[in-house]
């Protein structure tokens, strides 16, 4: 058997010379914040919905709680359709791995793919009964099963044809119809009927204005009912017909700007309409509508009725639904911040502070248990805002910037805002930064200054026409660095610049490739050791205050959009992919980790305005904010209310403590189950591991009291940590 001391000694070796695994942890909203296109319910209590991120989430509780039981970024789906209460099928595609096919068996508890008999882009799939089954997508294609989904044939498909199916729906086994639209745009509507199970179609003449059908419900072979994906001359609408197709009658439900999505017959008299923002109910066989709209800012794609009265709506940024008032009211199931998010950042490891947008609104929102709760701080209406930068003076102090010359200022953690427009509505800020001493520094399209801690601010001397200042930094009081990119919608250059007296004078600094490129991230430890890391990928350091620059020795193929030195030997990079890279040696070389979680939650591609018409910080399409309090703890921010937490315990540490420089001594010890932390001495984290290396236990918010009484009986050992130094404990559990 190992030895108790030999163990303690590979496991501190492990520790400090080893990058394990990288986890990103969604903290915010909750389930997810990926798109739901499709949701379909067994019953009042079971259902399933999928995401665009080749995702399957289910409820057995009413939407209590969300489970996520099948997961492949790799593909994206579009449609579930749930045969009985046992048998379900999902359809998606990719444009790399082709189209997925998932079959559950036992209620959706688990996925099963099935073999793909090649079709294109699958948007749609549907049961006529449990053997019947098909799924239409773009390019003609119709793929069909007649053995309950084992296998499927392939119709039709063809990727030169315009025809884009969104939807189909058959009566039986050989009458159905297949709709969509024929090209991208302007979209003209389509729709099909066949005779023979989507062997042969035959088209069908639509009213002129028609551009997209995105459902089809038959209720007999003469009765159809059409839903329009666009609203047409201000009216939501459906089309009607009792002659199987050959005529058609234009159904006006609302006047609104909310297309259809999916609509539902209860009974012959009750249907239900979803789409966009509204609901649209009729109890009179369509001679009267009644239209409510969801309490949320997103948009909802689809929805499930399951009763007359009960129903699930699901759509943009995770957003799930439930009435049971027949659309009167709306209770949200899924939880959180749902904004575009664009800076985060930590005053300690509890306390933190996010800001972004609520389409035409300012939000903010604050955390004091590390992110894993949010609250909205309170700010003053406004008709437009929108927040970028955020920064901390003091614990309870928090100032703001965003665009149209607005400076935000907190003096309670963030619970209450306000603002102070200090120019002209052309001023725009990107950037923040505390000097000390009530020293501020603003900037944007213009650069100002505060010497009161923001009571009153002038405009700087400093002008770089045809530039924006991206990033503001002064590792002290009178040495600090500008980034600047230029104001195009889509810039290609940069231009740095520096000070030594505390902001009142700026010169320009040559970096790389004479300014061609632009500076995406900036950390300087003090006032000539820095990194910059470039729109090509590459990081440089300099040592003599930006006159000369070292090109580091990093490969990666992802923009750095977040790069904090904490000394002059360890420093961490966050990039547009989830990847966290570390530097023991100030960022000459480099350790280069790749997380299995979510690949897509950011894209790489250049420069895009957003659609308040407001620039990202970073000048990185859907890159936002990242702050890291240590070199294996931090959080990320972005569209959708995305909020998640990093965790890597197991990051090298140069010269780490001495073990005995650390005491923490839980009992007692042997303990029997429950063991204490005297005088709230307690550890960030806790590992436990058995004898043989492995780790049993693991605990990243310890409280003063530990329950290990699930443990076996026998030695232990117990590593914590406090910061980035560690500590190694024998324990015996009797």
């Amino acid at each position: 058997m190992k030895s108790i001391v030999s163990i303690i000694t590979l496991l501190l070796v492990m520790h400090t010379s080893q990058n394990l695994a990288q986890t990103w942890e969604l903290l915010n909203p909750k389930p997810t914040y990926h798109t739901f296109p499709d949701v379909d319910f067994i019953n009042d209590s079971t259902g399933c919905m999928v995401t665009y991120e080749g995702e399957v989430f289910r409820t057995s509780n009413s939407g209590a709680t969300f489970e996520k039981v099948f997961n492949d970024d790799t593909y994206t789906f579009q449609s579930i359709d749930f045969v009985d209460d046992l048998k379900g099928f999902v359809a998606g595609q990719s444009g790399y791995e082709g189209n997925f096919i998932g079959k559950t068996t036992d209620g959706g508890k688990t996925w099963t793919q099935l073999s793909d008999p090649g079709g294109y882009t699958y948007f749609d799939v549907t049961f006529v009964d449990d053997i019947h089954g098909w799924i239409c997508g773009w390019y003609n294609t119709i793929i069909r099963t007649t053995d309950g989904g084992e296998t499927w044939t392939k119709l039709s498909g063809n990727v030169w044809s315009d025809n884009l199916f969104n939807t189909c729906d058959f009566i039986n086994a050989d009458t159905g119809f297949i709709g969509g639209s024929w090209g991208y745009y302007p979209h003209v509507a389509v729709l099909y009927k066949t005779y023979d199970g989507g062997v042969t179609l035959q088209p069908v003449v639509l009213p002129a204005l028609s551009e997209q059908i995105v459902d089809i419900k038959m209720l007999s072979n003469n009765e159809i009912w059409l839903a329009e994906g666009h609203q047409v001359q201000g009216h939501t609408r459906l089309y009607h017909s009792v002659d199987g197709g050959s005529t058609w009658q234009n159904i006006d439900i609302g006047f609104s700007t909310d297309p259809c999505q999916k609509f539902t017959f209860i009974d012959p008299l009750k249907s239900r309409v979803i789409g966009g923002s509204s609901c649209f109910t009729t109890e009179d066989g369509w001679l009267t509508w009644n239209h409510y709209y969801f309490n949320c800012e997103d948009a909802i794609f689809t929805g499930d009725w399951v009763s007359e009265s009960t129903a699930y709506i699901v759509g943009q940024d995770g957003v799930i639904a439930k009435t049971t008032s027949a659309g009167s009211s709306w209770n949200q199931l899924s939880t959180g911040i749902r904004a575009s998010l664009c800076d985060i950042e930590f005053y300690d490891n509890q306390n933190g502070c996010v800001v972004g947008s609520y389409g035409d609104r300012a939000c903010f929102a604050y955390t004091d248990d590390g992110g894993n709760t949010w609250d909205l701080g309170q700010y003053p209406p406004s008709d437009y805002a929108w927040v970028l930068d955020v920064m901390y003076t003091s614990e309870s102090e928090l100032w703001a910037v965003g665009p149209y010359d607005r400076i935000y200022h907190s003096t309670d953690k963030g619970q209450t805002w306000d603002f102070r427009q200090i120019s002209n509505f052309n001023v725009g800020f990107y950037s923040l930064c505390n000097l000390g001493n009530g020293k501020l520094l603003s900037g944007g399209s213009e650069l100002y200054g505060s010497n009161d801690n923001g009571s009153t601010w002038q405009k700087n001397n400093f002008s770089c026409p045809g530039y924006n200042i991206r990033k503001i930094i002064f590792p002290d009081s009178e040495n600090g660095y500008m980034t600047l990119m230029d104001n195009s919608s889509f810039p290609n250059y940069g231009r740095m610049f520096k000070t030594t007296d505390g902001g009142l004078t700026w010169t320009g600094i040559p970096f790389i490739n004479n300014d061609s490129l632009k500076i995406i991230s900036i950390s300087f430890i003090n006032k000539d050791i820095g990194l910059i890391n470039i729109d090509d990928q590459r990081i440089f350091k300099t040592i003599d205050g930006g006159l000369s620059w070292i090109q580091c020795n990093y490969s990666g193929i992802n923009y750095n959009v977040y790069l904090k030195m904490f000394d002059e030997n360890n420093v961490v990079a966050s990039s547009t992919s989830p990847a966290v890279m570390y530097s023991f040696d100030g960022g000459i070389n480099w350790t280069v980790d790749k997380s299995p979680d979510d690949k897509k939650l950011i894209p790489t591609s250049k420069d895009t305005v957003n659609n308040k018409g407001v620039l990202k910080p970073t000048g990185i399409s859907g890159v936002f904010g990242r702050y890291f309090s240590e070199m294996g703890i931090g959080w990320r921010c972005g569209d959708g209310g995305i909020i998640e937490k990093y965790s890597d315990l197991f990051v090298d540490i140069s010269n780490p403590l001495p073990n005995n420089s650390l005491t923490f001594n839980p009992f007692p010890n042997p303990t029997t189950g429950k063991i204490t932390f005297p005088n709230n001495n307690i550890p960030d984290h806790i590992l436990i591991y058995n004898l043989n290396s492995e780790c049993i236990y693991r605990n990243n918010s310890p409280t003063s009291r530990l329950d290990l009484s699930s443990l076996a009986s026998g030695p232990y050992i117990m590593v914590t940590f406090k910061g980035r130094h560690q500590q190694a404990i024998k324990i015996i559990k009797e």
